[in-house]
């Protein structure tokens, strides 16, 4: 099962998250977003980077991942294909992120995202694992 599928929101784009563990469901995560933004397999994992965020909860902590993420591309051009989560708390996150540079040549943009927001924001365990629920803004 692919761990994210889409739903519409009004002028913004909703992703409901799936993983067995909390690692899986922001893997997914970053791997949405290179969805939103660029067909994932036009990527190669050139190079890794690692990537630290941190925040006072688990939900904004997703979104301050997806926040990286986003100004990793818009800042600095980096697009990723393979997402690693090394380690996992409440309030932290260490990764790592494979992928390359953007390349006009070969990158063809689907959409432009300005940003993960905290509307609807949920990050749920259950028996079968986790999920959760993020919008962007487009």
């Amino acid at each position: 099962m692919q761990g994210f599928r889409y739903f519409e929101h009004t002028g913004d784009l909703g992703v409901e998250l799936y993983g067995d563990t909390l690692e899986d469901l922001f893997e997914h995560a970053g791997e949405a977003f290179t969805d939103i933004v660029i067909d994932p397999s036009s990527v190669r994992p050139l190079q890794e980077i690692e990537l630290r965020v941190e925040a006072p909860d688990l939900e904004q902590l997703l979104v301050e991942w997806l926040s990286e993420l986003i100004f990793r591309f818009d800042a600095h051009g980096r697009l990723f294909c393979h997402y690693h989560i090394r380690s996992l708390d409440a309030q932290r996150l260490v990764g790592t992120a494979r992928g390359e540079v953007f390349d006009p040549t070969r990158h063809t943009i689907r959409t432009e995202v300005k940003g993960a927001t905290y509307h609807q924001l949920e990050l749920r365990r259950y028996e079968q694992g986790w999920k959760g629920r993020v919008i962007f803004d487009l």
